[in-house]
């Protein structure tokens, strides 16, 4: 029996040992399992950075378009019914109407214009399409000048048939009974769409 004991004894202290051994091993099988989750949560806390830096990009690009569109529309439609020489002078002049006031749609932005919008045109009186305008929206305070390239959130160029009943072009300075009887949308481009 004695030997039994000291061979016991034995298995005991090395498996005491093996214990102390796998200790070990676990440690460090942790520290490398915690190092490759950190390295996991660092990189997706990255993508998430990424994505919302898109997201908060996209939205104010669509706000300016959606700002521009409106602007757009209402210079669009003051232009159809009125004829205001300064348009067909052959220079830039603000085509919104006085005292309007296009709100941002973005809620924190819409004490104040966002767009302001630009336009010129041409009279053909002997044409279906009698007056020939191209609109410019750019951000507010870009002055007519500076409003060309990459500054033109919108372009549009419409043309109107201002024909009466009779087929004769009564629209000018004095006579605004026909203008805009006929409305053609040639181009609608809003920048950034194309990229």
């Amino acid at each position: 029996m004695v030997v039994r004991r000291s061979r016991l004894g034995r298995l005991a202290r090395r498996a005491r040992r093996a214990g102390r051994d796998e200790r070990g091993a676990t440690l460090i099988m942790a520290l490398v399992f915690v190092f490759a989750i950190g390295l996991v949560l660092l990189a997706l806390a990255d993508l998430a950075t990424g994505a919302l830096l898109t997201t908060s990009n996209l939205r104010a690009q669509r706000t300016s378009g959606e700002d521009a569109a409106t602007a757009v529309t209402i210079a669009v439609q003051a232009t159809r019914y009125s004829y205001t020489p300064a348009v067909y002078a052959g220079t830039l002049t603000s085509c919104l109407p006085a005292g309007i006031t296009v709100a941002s749609s973005d809620a924190r932005l819409a004490t104040s214009n966002s767009v302001v919008v630009w336009c010129t045109g041409d009279v053909h009186p002997l044409s279906a399409a009698t007056r020939d305008v191209r609109f410019y929206a750019c951000p507010a305070g870009t002055a007519a000048a500076q409003c060309t390239g990459r500054a033109v959130l919108l372009f549009a160029e419409v043309t109107f048939d201002d024909r009466d009943t009779l087929g004769a072009a009564s629209c000018n300075a004095t006579a605004v009974a026909s203008c805009g009887n006929a409305i053609d949308i040639a181009r609608w481009d809003v920048s950034g769409a194309d990229s």
